[in-house]
């Protein structure tokens, strides 16, 4: 634990942590960004600019984000979804070609008989 005063909280997310997944390097920023908004929300002497402390509360809004809905379940989801209506779109340009076929051979088929007729 951090004793009070204007010392800052170790972070965990400033490690080398190049080698973890991004799980859990979601889960260290989101950690580090709410131990510096709590320093600096408890500790009077600590002065911060106005873009700053909004930049770590932006931050602290993504990580909740991305740690309640990854980025690898959210791109399946969005790709699955592409594909579905993608496979659909498919099926209805077929089922319209043959149905196009379908109909200009029956029309040929009456022009043809009404030819014989004339």
């Amino acid at each position: 634990m951090v004793a009070p005063g204007s010392q800052w909280p170790p972070l965990s997310g400033a490690r080398e942590n190049s080698a973890t997944n991004t799980n859990e390097r979601i889960l260290d920023a989101n950690y580090d960004v709410r131990q510096l908004l709590n320093h600096i929300s408890s500790n009077n002497s600590v002065k911060v600019p106005k873009p700053v402390l909004e930049y770590l509360k932006s931050i602290q809004e993504l990580t909740a984000d991305l740690i309640k809905n990854p980025i690898g379940q959210d791109w399946k989801q969005q790709f699955e979804q592409l594909r579905q209506e993608t496979s659909q779109i498919k099926q209805d340009i077929h089922t319209r070609i043959e149905s196009d076929s379908f109909v200009r051979r029956r029309r040929q088929k009456c022009a043809a008989a009404d030819a014989l007729f004339v």
